[in-house]
């Protein structure tokens, strides 16, 4: 063969191969939508998470940028809010009629609707860890700088706010207190609660029907609304009908940080309730075995420092973590996680009606928009 024939040939051989490895490189360097060499194909670990998927949206971006695989196949970590209590209801139906894919991991932020699920459909929970995550305690939100210097505890605000006698905030107008509904707002529940508590035990239905006179009164005298976040951004925006609103701290933390008005924190005495976060990989017909896989890894993630410090970052307390270098707000959020708090153990899930019947609400749980005010208006009958 000629010599320039050969080496036409060579030419050739070496210029495919030097392309297809620049291919190559580039499937594996490049971003979406091209398929990384490394793997055989990719798995989406779909995660149902309520009110602290926007903190865990970060902490799937960390484990995601750690090019996480299982059983060959490349993981990506996907967060889709559902609150918790609408996953525990949809669990067992077989995420039927859900607007978001179903889970291979859940990330409940109340333990009676995990206990829910394990009761209704214990195989799809079964052996999970218990272990807290990260928790979120209830607290009072106001508008500006109106926190107090001094504030009651919260069995002691029950009692004031019963006898019509609301503490002032720092600018000596008397605290008017908007709630929800207990069935659909867990932090108006989170609030009740510590104020009936009065102690370190968990609350119960008996003892919400014990408060029914309080409760009554109080509800006679506040704005009821089923929204929160529509209360947040009311309470920012100056209602003349309440200066105060409960929330949990880590909503405030994320409220603040997108909010051109940010909101302040009051934190009463006393036993205070809250979300718990724990972690569950679902072992369900939806869930194959290498979802199983990565929904493990993802959990092992989130219990690992870095994903502490994101969790931290959104305003979430991680039980066990190293906390943050100084004490005092968190950049972003204006609210100052290392303040202590004494948690009270959570209720069962009978406690959210029978706080909705003290409160006198109806049967089903209140629609949208908020009820006209009933700041001054006589309570309603006990009997």
């Amino acid at each position: 063969m000629a010599t320039w024939l050969i080496a036409t040939v060579v030419g050739v051989v070496l210029a495919l191969v030097a392309g297809v490895g620049w291919i190559v490189f580039l499937r594996s360097d490049s971003g979406a939508g091209v398929v990384d060499t490394r793997c055989s194909g990719s798995t989406r670990i779909d995660i149902a998470a309520g009110g602290a998927a926007a903190g865990l949206a970060q902490v799937a971006a960390a484990f995601n940028a750690t090019a996480p695989e299982a059983r060959g196949s490349c993981l990506t970590a996907q967060v889709n809010a559902v609150a918790s209590a609408q996953a525990a209801a949809a669990l067992p139906a077989g995420w039927s009629g859900q607007a978001t894919p179903p889970p291979a991991v859940w990330i409940p932020d109340n333990p009676a609707d995990l206990a829910s699920v394990a009761t209704a459909a214990p195989a799809l929970v079964a052996g999970y860890n218990d272990t807290v995550i990260a928790t979120s305690p209830v607290v009072l939100a106001v508008a500006g700088g109106d926190a107090p210097t001094t504030f009651p505890s919260w069995a002691n605000l029950l009692v004031a706010l019963a006898a019509g006698d609301a503490p002032p905030l720092a600018d000596g107008e008397p605290l008017r207190l908007a709630l929800g509904d207990p069935r659909l707002d867990p932090a108006t529940g989170y609030a009740l609660e510590s104020m009936i508590a009065g102690g370190p035990t968990a609350v119960t239905a008996e003892s919400v029907a014990g408060a029914t006179d309080a409760l009554r009164s109080v509800a006679g005298r506040a704005a009821v609304s089923s929204s929160a976040a529509d209360l947040l951004d009311d309470l920012a925006g100056g209602n003349p009908t309440f200066s105060a609103v409960p929330a949990l701290e880590a909503t405030v933390a994320a409220y603040n940080a997108a909010a051109a008005d940010p909101l302040t924190v009051i934190r009463p005495d006393g036993p205070t309730a809250g979300d718990e976060l724990t972690a569950v990989t679902l072992a369900a017909d939806w869930v194959d075995v290498t979802e199983t896989e990565g929904a493990a890894a993802f959990i092992a993630f989130l219990r690992s420092p870095a994903a502490a410090t994101l969790l931290q970052q959104a305003g979430w307390r991680v039980p066990g973590a190293a906390g943050p270098a100084t004490a005092g707000p968190t950049p972003g959020t204006g609210v100052d996680t290392t303040v202590p708090v004494t948690a009270l153990p959570p209720s069962d899930l009978t406690v959210a009606d029978a706080l909705a019947t003290a409160l006198g609400l109806p049967a089903a749980p209140l629609g949208t928009g908020a009820v006209p005010d009933t700041a001054g208006s006589t309570a309603p009958s006990t009997g």
